[in-house]
């Protein structure tokens, strides 16, 4: 990706910056880093109109994949990951993400954005109340 502004430095600085912070949120809760990545890549000046919304979408998933595996590392070292736990929601998440993939080109941007914000809002109002 070849980033157009006239103030590369500042470019790479808060991309920088923003996985960073991405990644931290992600390592600290377990989710979120792609929500900062969304962000980022859809708002701040040096990204916008750089990526089309499902390009973004596409690239965050990228990036959450690669937070979470290294996250992963570090709690199995810690011995405070239980794999086990996790067997049973491995063939409908693979599915899943199979058909989400395949939707991706199928749905509207515009139906992409109000779904996402939605889950995002659903996801707060269950940290707060439960």
């Amino acid at each position: 990706m070849r980033i157009k502004t006239a103030k590369p430095f500042l470019a790479i600085a808060f991309l920088l910056l923003c996985g960073f912070a991405a990644g931290t949120v992600n390592g600290l809760f377990g989710t979120g880093g792609g929500i900062i990545a969304v962000f980022a890549l859809a708002n701040v000046p040096f990204f916008k109109n750089l990526l089309s919304p499902k390009e973004i979408f596409a690239t965050t998933l990228c990036a959450a994949f690669i937070m979470s595996l290294s996250s992963v590392f570090i709690y199995a070292r810690a011995g405070g990951a239980d794999f086990s736990a996790a067997i049973p929601h491995l063939p409908p998440a693979l599915a899943g993400g199979y058909v989400g993939a395949l939707l991706l080109d199928k749905v509207k941007t515009g139906a992409l954005k109000k779904i996402f914000a939605l889950l995002v809002l659903y996801a707060g109002a269950m940290l707060i109340w439960r």
